[in-house]
């Protein structure tokens, strides 16, 4: 293993959702220069793993982001050769990423980061493998997410790839998915299984996905980078490693995306509307571009006055949400009703479509994901 330095310096980032319905492209880009300025500090990273779920839905060329996403990639394979960073970007899960991950591919070839005079150490990885990354002297271990749909075969293919290879051990894992530890154990969804990877692996797993940060002995859940939804309150941003050769000198750092998008919920149930207004201008941290839902009972008047609280608040975007004794509906404060259209279901869109249900029924990101795990399940079957 070798560095610039004494050290291993890297930088992992997963769940970053490029051309998300509710945050905007625009934002999260400005976040990431933020998170990756081309600073002294940069210039000590020997890698940056960008770990699945780098873009939200399938993108067409004429969608508002897809440009500001181009120029984004650019300007990273520029910071790349300006400070000499290895890159690898892992594909995430398929009906995010739909193998839009190719886009770096083309722009690296495109602007040259593959000749000598501009060169970049890049790759984009979309199969499960091992790779030996030369200038840093490391395995490095990709698992894209939803590989197979049984995490054992999975795994049975990773003890294949280390006896090919005349490995005991990777350095590194590189991952997009859940071990068993992410979910409550009665739902039994099928997860890899933490012990195994870390046994096989030398020093640090990454892994995007779920969408809160944690650290489970040596694997690392990034998180996302940007708040996405309600329901996910916590801190964002990204991890910073230092990796020494015997472990003795690690750091393991959580770097904050202070810039994060607020989302919060306003529980109403026992106030008049004054109340919430007056509650709403408490809230003097809250940012424009905020995303606000009020909490309220069927049969209070803060249900019929949205409106009202719209022109009190024009620079929040708000969701109501009513809660009865038999049920909780999300309403969009928008006021447009809605016009239904017939939709044809099939295995390559019924993923996407249940998430958006989810989505709109005000479920966070950890939940969508079980209950798209689910779906997995029992398409399996």
């Amino acid at each position: 293993m070798q560095g610039k330095g004494k050290y291993l310096e890297l930088a992992c980032l997963s769940d970053i959702h490029l051309g998300h319905s509710l945050v905007s492209t625009n934002d999260i880009i400005s976040r990431l220069y933020k998170a990756l300025p081309s600073n002294s500090e940069t210039d000590k990273l020997d890698a940056i793993f960008l770990a699945g779920d780098v873009f939200d839905k399938l993108l067409f060329l004429p969608d508002a982001p897809v440009l500001e996403i181009q120029i984004w990639i650019a300007d990273l394979f520029e910071l790349c050769h300006r400070h000499d960073i290895v890159l690898r970007v892992l594909e995430g899960t398929p009906s995010h990423d739909r193998g839009q991950g190719r886009q770096f591919e083309m722009i690296y070839l495109t602007v040259g980061y593959d000749k000598e005079d501009k060169f970049v150490d890049f790759k984009y990885v979309d199969t499960l493998s091992i790779e030996y990354i030369t200038s840093l002297d490391i395995h490095a271990l990709y698992v894209p997410d939803e590989w197979d749909h049984d995490p054992d075969i999975t795994w049975g293919s990773v003890k294949g790839l280390l006896e090919e290879q005349g490995l005991d051990k990777v350095d590194f894992a590189i991952m997009h998915g859940n071990f068993e530890y992410h979910l409550p154990e009665h739902l039994k969804i099928p997860s890899h299984q933490s012990a195994r990877y870390l046994d096989i692996v030398k020093h640090y797993i990454f892994i995007g996905h779920f969408h809160t940060h944690s650290v489970y002995d040596r694997i690392i859940t990034q998180g996302s980078f940007d708040r996405l939804g309600h329901g996910e309150e916590e801190a964002k941003g990204h991890v910073r490693v230092r990796v020494s050769e015997d472990g003795h000198h690690d750091r393991v750092e959580f770097r904050i995306n202070h810039d994060a998008t607020r989302f919060v919920t306003i529980d109403a149930t026992d106030m008049d509307t004054a109340g919430v207004i007056n509650k709403l201008k408490a809230h003097d941290d809250l940012p424009k571009g905020s995303h606000v839902r009020i909490q309220c009972t069927s049969d209070g008047d803060v249900k019929n006055a949205i409106s009202t609280l719209r022109e009190h608040f024009p620079h929040y975007t708000m969701k109501l949400k009513v809660v009865s004794d038999k049920t909780t509906t999300d309403s969009d404060v928008t006021g447009l009703t809605a016009k239904y259209e017939a939709v044809e279901i099939s295995s390559a869109n019924i993923t996407a479509l249940l998430e958006e249900k989810c989505i709109a029924a005000g479920l966070d990101a950890n939940r969508t994901e079980q209950v798209k795990a689910l779906l997995k399940r029992v398409q399996a079957q």
